[in-house]
């Protein structure tokens, strides 16, 4: 396991970033039953206005936001508009969901007023 601590704005440096990431992400993989040997993450403290600009440069929305996070490889579909193909088979970095697929096209269903639990 391995977490990348970026501080760029001070007021977070007393914040314990790095321990409460290394707990967080120790207990995501155990709830998963992950091996902790092949996962990173990259946790950054900054202010509003770099957030602002990596939303704006990333998700074209130039408004602040609590997180930003990528897959480790390229999920999209190979031309723009169209559907993405889903994981063949297990996919551990996807997680494990409490929600049901669907048979034809294997999307993930999700209701708007029920969230994961762990």
């Amino acid at each position: 396991m391995s977490v990348d601590v970026v501080i760029e704005d001070t007021r977070w440096q007393d914040a314990g970033l790095e321990a409460i990431a290394d707990q967080a992400m120790g207990a995501v993989l155990a709830n998963l039953g992950l091996s902790d040997g092949d996962w990173e993450i990259c946790v950054m403290g900054c202010d509003d206005t770099r957030i602002t600009e990596l939303n704006a440069e990333f998700r074209e929305k130039p408004t602040a936001t609590n997180v930003l996070s990528w897959p480790s490889e390229e999920r999209g579909a190979e031309q723009a508009g169209q559907t993405p193909e889903p994981p063949q088979g297990p996919d551990p970095e996807l997680g494990i969901s409490p929600f049901p697929t669907t048979p034809a096209c294997g999307k993930r269903l999700k209701p708007k007023n029920l969230l994961p639990t762990m």
